[in-house]
């Protein structure tokens, strides 16, 4: 008897075994949790579904799970609730200790074992979509192990990955999670296509201010050394090295002038005095209006060159020579020696001047691209965005407005066309309910609205805010005219246009669909408004 029993042990812990599937790391199309979840491991039994998760906090700030959390089929649409939980009390908050890190794992109702994918539901802001649940990861071109070491960053407690033009992009949902744990992290990146990653402290992007830490996704591994605020030091893969060295190239020699002009600024030699008694003014002024005027009025100072002292004016020449001798060796680089590091330079500059300077690309820059680099990278994500860069140029004082079809906030589809036929002039205002100076002008836009609408006169609202934000946004402020969702940066509306780097933007645009005026104050725009609505 006692052999027997033996015997059958062994066979009944497999079959126990055979009715247990875990998948660690599993894959998930988007993160939707605000930097916050890092998902661990999913566990499924006959009992229950286990999601152990790491919540990545600002260390000592708080955080809770909702009661009524759930998954979800993404086939089916079925719903399995919450059970239980470990580590946490659902419904109660809890506060993080110094390392900002909280394990918990969630038990929900049991899920079919056939489920290929689930959806992980907390709250509009903790959502993971499309988690994979099949044991075996489908293969991939490119596995790239990124391993790091942090020092002296106490109030960072997780570092956020993603494409190297998403990370920093407060509009789009999907970085992944890797937290830090005794100064220590790592994530096995797996990808299909070799293009540049960047990484971000969830501080960091929580405030707004970031330190480039830029990589490409090669096979093999990447080693981070990241201190402080200011020093990140990479090590491995060719094309990171290629990159770094012509970062290097020009560093080098701006950093002579850099030096002088900290010196001259210590001593108060680099601007005029007014300039200095200016930012006395800007260091004691506690109205956030009133600082604004100020540096405002800096900066018009510094454009109609009266800033700088007549030693700053001579530093300020020495720099611009210094750029235009990089500008030319990294051209020259660009056009003699093709590769993806170059190539990513290529694709630096042109979106410099579109995105930022809303200048147009210059023609021998664009002969470069055309030429020589998108016939080698047909397919890459540079090309795609370089060709929209140059389609957004469209949006330029001048030219004409890009038609978009978008929904409201009910899901109602328009077309911005329709919504500008007859029109006399009309004001396409993009905006973010994070962005107090955008959603100032449109408060301020309301009284010309209502005086000109039956003139001529109609607005579009613009934003890629989450859906309930949007809706708030619109209710708080008063809005009375369409505004169109683009959710979450889903149709890259914002880019399109050429203004993906900022949280909004105006275009006036006269009743042929020509642009008149962009990034208007709106002292100018009442002007303009008024002369084609008399």
């Amino acid at each position: 008897m006692k052999k027997t029993i033996l015997l059958l042990l062994p066979l009944l812990l497999t079959t126990a075994c055979s009715h247990t599937k875990i998948i660690e790391r599993p894959e998930i199309a988007l993160n939707s949790s605000t930097n916050y979840l890092s998902l661990e491991r999913v566990v499924c039994t006959p009992e229950a579904t286990r999601l152990d998760l790491t919540v990545c906090c600002i260390p000592g700030k708080g955080f809770s799970i909702e009661k009524e959390a759930y998954l979800q089929s993404r086939e089916s649409g079925l719903k399995y609730v919450l059970t239980g939980a470990e580590g946490i009390e659902p419904g109660k908050k809890i506060k993080t200790d110094s390392t900002g890190l909280v394990d918990i794992s969630l038990l929900f109702e049991p899920i079919p074992t056939d489920e290929k994918q689930i959806d992980f539901i907390e709250s509009e802001d903790w959502q993971l979509f499309g988690i994979d649940l099949s044991k075996k990861k489908k293969p991939v071109q490119i596995e790239c192990l990124i391993e790091g070491t942090v020092i002296n960053r106490p109030q960072s407690s997780a570092i956020l990955l993603n494409t190297s033009e998403k990370v920093f992009d407060r509009h789009t949902k999907g970085n992944i999670v890797i937290p830090i744990r005794n100064g220590k992290f790592s994530y096995l990146l797996r990808t299909d296509t070799c293009t540049t990653y960047g990484l971000c402290f969830n501080d960091e992007w929580v405030n707004g201010c970031m330190l480039n830490k830029i990589f490409f996704a090669e096979p093999g591994s990447i080693y981070l050394t990241i201190e402080g605020d200011d020093s990140v030091h990479i090590e491995g893969g060719k094309l990171t090295e290629e990159y770094q060295n012509i970062q290097k190239y020009g560093r080098d020699r701006l950093q002579p002038i850099y030096d002088k002009r900290d010196s001259l600024y210590d001593i108060e030699k680099l601007y005029t005095p007014e300039i200095y008694a200016l930012f006395k003014e800007m260091d004691n002024c506690n109205d956030p209006t009133q600082r604004g005027l100020l540096g405002e009025k800096f900066q018009n100072l510094r454009v109609e060159g009266k800033a700088y002292s007549r030693e700053g004016n001579a530093l300020q020449k020495e720099a611009e020579q210094t750029h235009a001798e990089i500008e030319k060796w990294e051209l020259d680089r660009i056009a003699g020696q093709p590769s993806l590091a170059t190539y990513y330079l290529l694709f630096e500059k042109i979106k410099r001047a579109v995105v930022y300077s809303r200048q147009t690309i210059p023609d021998s820059i664009i002969e470069i691209y055309r030429t020589l680099y998108k016939p080698i990278y047909p397919d890459h994500p540079f090309t795609r965005d370089i060709e929209q860069y140059i389609k957004a140029q469209q949006s330029f004082v001048g030219g004409k407005y890009i038609d978009i079809v978008l929904p409201d906030t009910t899901g109602t589809t328009y077309r911005l066309s329709d919504l500008l036929q007859g029109c006399k002039i009309a004001l396409i205002d993009f905006w973010s309910i994070h962005c107090g100076p955008c959603r100032r002008t449109s408060k301020a836009m309301i009284p010309v609205y209502e005086k000109y609408k039956d003139k001529g006169f109609r607005i579009v609202g613009i934003s890629r805010d989450g859906r309930q934000q949007m809706i708030r946004g619109i209710h708080h402020d008063g809005y009375p005219w369409i505004n169109l969702i683009d959710e979450y940066n889903k149709n890259q509306v914002f880019k399109s246009y050429g203004i993906e780097n900022t949280a909004g933007y105006t275009f006036l645009v006269d009743g042929n669909g020509t642009i008149v005026a962009s990034g208007a104050s709106v002292e100018e725009m009442i002007s303009l408004i008024e002369k084609y609505c008399k």
